[in-house]
């Protein structure tokens, strides 16, 4: 991760069964995986799902209070508990209650009487497999806050040129928030210049393209970006396409503005009397108006 705690934090399991043996068997066996915490049904097992979060739920069928099923459409339903892995563990061997167990949204199913090494193997590859995944989203979230905070117009386009992601989020480049953008052709987005460059540059066969482009009308006031346009393809064809644009109006106001100063004092230097002439650190000449060349011949 880039931005994530170091430290890990230990993951939860939430052992839900009417019967206490069932408890204490599992979390005696799979306590120095995770840490466990007990449940022996109904709107407790909700509850302690909602609180904790858990990594993994191992959920017994046949309850008194609600069954396995009801109980994991109550998990599944609920933003808090979604992510939670359901693995149901019941006596029933036959076909039709794995299905059931799996169709609706279970990850896994455990048969009873339980094996307890067989068990230990499956909760312990569904927590490598959750933790994974934790990493991800992090990483996800990381990113997406750099992202965010980049300065630059980062978007990704779509093989037909429709956007997919953009970060301009205040609609300052072009005025449109990703939200609203999303779906929309590159042709509606950007403007007509930049839209027209890029066409050119894709038909080049290209794939890496780096060029200047003057804007107009843009929100925030950008005259000039720089802009870096990757191309993906895949047999031959355009399969998607990244860009981004620097904010360069500033530097090319300022490289304009020294151009017109420099024009100037050329004008004064040569309209004066007295010979001037510059020289560089190494005394090399650098600069003779009319007057130093006449004078020097």
């Amino acid at each position: 991760m880039l931005f994530g705690n170091d430290v890990e934090t230990r993951q939860k399991i939430l052992v839900v069964d009417d019967e206490s043996a069932n408890l204490h068997l599992l979390e005696q066996s799979l306590t120095d995986l995770a840490e466990i915490i007990c449940s022996t049904g109904g709107q407790d097992a909700l509850d302690k799902a909602e609180q904790h979060q858990p990594a993994i739920i191992l959920l017994d069928i046949e309850m008194p209070q609600m069954n396995g099923f009801e109980m994991c459409k109550r998990l599944k339903n609920n933003p808090k508990t979604c992510n939670s892995a359901v693995i149901f563990v019941t006596a029933h061997s036959e076909s039709s209650f794995e299905y059931k167990s799996l169709s609706s949204g279970g990850i896994d199913f455990i048969h009873k009487p339980i094996d307890l090494a067989t068990c230990r193997l499956r909760v312990k590859n569904h927590l490598l497999l959750k933790r994974q995944e934790q990493t991800i989203i992090e990483a996800r979230q990381d990113m997406q806050a750099l992202v965010n905070q980049i300065p630059s117009y980062i978007s990704y386009w779509s093989k037909d040129l429709l956007n997919r992601f953009h970060n301009d989020y205040n609609g300052r480049w072009f005025g449109t928030i990703p939200q609203d953008a999303l779906g929309k052709p590159a042709s509606s987005l950007l403007p007509k210049a930049l839209y027209e460059e890029i066409l050119a540059r894709i038909a080049s066969n290209k794939p890496k393209h780096q060029f200047e482009v003057a804007l107009e009308d843009t929100p925030g006031k950008i005259d000039y970006a720089q802009a870096h346009l990757t191309i993906r393809k895949q047999d031959g064809h355009v399969a998607g396409m990244l860009l981004t644009l620097t904010d360069i109006t500033s530097i090319k106001r300022a490289k304009s503005q020294l151009d017109t100063e420099n024009r100037r004092l050329k004008i004064m230097l040569n309209a004066i009397g007295d010979a001037v002439i510059a020289t560089d650190s190494e005394a090399m000449i650098t600069f003779m108006n009319p007057i130093a060349e006449r004078l020097t011949g």
